[in-house]
């Protein structure tokens, strides 16, 4: 009987699939004949020992990309299209793919896709309601803010200070009357990122 070659070698990443573990390889004990297989000491990332483990019970360790500008070819990954639906997809880096994500419809969840899709479909509901992406110099601009120590989303204003992404409006009132439309739960998970 041949002797095949190791599945892993030492420093390899694995996962131990009866713990769910993400361990390292660290040294490669024995060939056993009887089973074809590989026994491995494994250690934990903090290099502490975890113990023996053989290559039956271990799979590689797949970094999975931290976001959509990490993806590999053959990373899996989901499109928002415009019309609301989704599909899952394997990053190839073709032209249409580097547009989804350029356009932000490129995500590494279905979770992800449909909060950003809610997210979206909130802020139209702010603009059809009176709402402007548009700030107006020395006029007062309305917009809305969420005060963390209160739990309280507030109709603040600004003449001459701009806010990264907000949706501006002509009185404290029309900024109310949206906080009372969409509701207020609605817009402190997908506006403002709050969940309680």
């Amino acid at each position: 009987m041949e002797i095949k070659e190791p599945k892993f070698k030492v420093g390899d990443k694995v996962i131990d699939i009866l713990n769910n573990e993400q361990l390292i390889v660290s040294e490669i004990i024995y060939y056993r004949f009887y089973d074809d297989n590989y026994l491995y000491v494994l250690n934990f990332n903090d290099g502490e020992r975890f113990g023996y483990e053989d290559e039956l019970h271990l799979t590689p360790y797949v970094e999975k990309p931290k976001s959509v500008w990490c993806l590999k070819n053959g990373d899996d990954y989901v499109v928002a299209h415009g019309d609301g639906k989704m599909h899952k997809d394997n990053w190839d880096g073709m032209p249409f793919e580097k547009r989804y994500r350029e356009l932000g419809n490129a995500f590494l969840t279905k979770e992800e896709a449909e909060f950003e899709l809610e997210r979206r479909k909130i802020e139209a509901k702010m603009l059809q309601l009176g709402g402007r992406r548009k700030f107006e110099i020395g006029k007062s601009n309305w917009y809305l803010e969420y005060r963390p120590a209160s739990g309280a989303i507030e109709a603040m204003w600004s003449s001459y200070e701009m806010r990264q992404g907000a949706i501006y409006f002509d009185s404290e009132e029309k900024a109310k009357e949206v906080v009372d439309e969409i509701g207020k739960d609605r817009i402190k998970k997908y506006i403002f990122g709050i969940e309680e």
